[in-house]
């Protein structure tokens, strides 16, 4: 039983099996037990690849040969899609105003919500420590907490920074050629009086 993270199975790999409960805490120790005594079925997934043992989605479920064809497939169909541009009511779902900030601040999303996940295992106060054994409300804490702290890191942290790459990348380069300019019936052009070819000689030369 690790009660941590899962990689705690990389210094035991002969081991039959492994439960992972991703806490020491009373909540994940009671979860723990029921399991061991056969009184719950383990449905949880790895989030993570261990290194020649395990992959991301490993777990106690069934697979099917078919499974990573059928989403490999259909995540070709989706980015092919996604390139041609969507319409009617897709088109107006995905355009959603909050949809349109989760795809702005996704990448805080990625990265605060283990962290969230770490801080609230350890240092949840303990009468509030019910919601970590229930799925449903361990979802909403967890998901409401990771949006607003990816939010406040996108006001304040990624966009100052990406405002001073763009003002760094301007200054090394110089302007971005118009539409008009990118048009030209030469594609490179090498005159060395041409903008174009300047910026492209800076950009690809960097």
């Amino acid at each position: 039983v690790s009660l941590r993270g899962p990689y705690d199975v990389m210094s035991i790999p002969d081991v039959p099996a492994v439960l992972c409960t991703y806490g020491g805490r009373e909540p994940s120790l009671a979860a723990a037990t029921e399991v061991l005594f056969g009184e719950r079925r383990p449905v949880g997934v790895l989030p993570v690849d261990i290194p020649g043992m395990y992959r991301i989605g490993d777990g106690m479920r069934l697979r099917s040969v078919m499974v990573e064809p059928l989403e490999a497939a259909a995540f070709a169909v989706l980015v092919a899609r996604t390139v041609t541009g969507f319409d009617g009511y897709i088109a107006r779902f995905l355009t959603l105003p909050g949809l349109v900030f989760a795809g702005r601040i996704s990448y805080g999303l990625y990265i605060y919500h283990i962290l969230v996940a770490m801080v609230f295992e350890r240092w949840l106060p303990r009468p509030m420590q019910w919601m970590l054994a229930i799925p449903s409300a361990r979802l909403i804490l967890f998901g409401t907490t990771t949006l607003v702290v990816a939010a406040v890191s996108w006001h304040l942290l990624e966009q100052p920074v990406n405002r001073f790459r763009s003002k760094k990348t301007r200054a090394a380069l110089g302007p971005v050629p118009s539409e008009d300019e990118s048009r030209l019936s030469c594609p490179m052009p090498r005159h060395k009086d041409d903008d174009v070819y300047e910026w492209r000689k800076r950009a690809f030369s960097s």
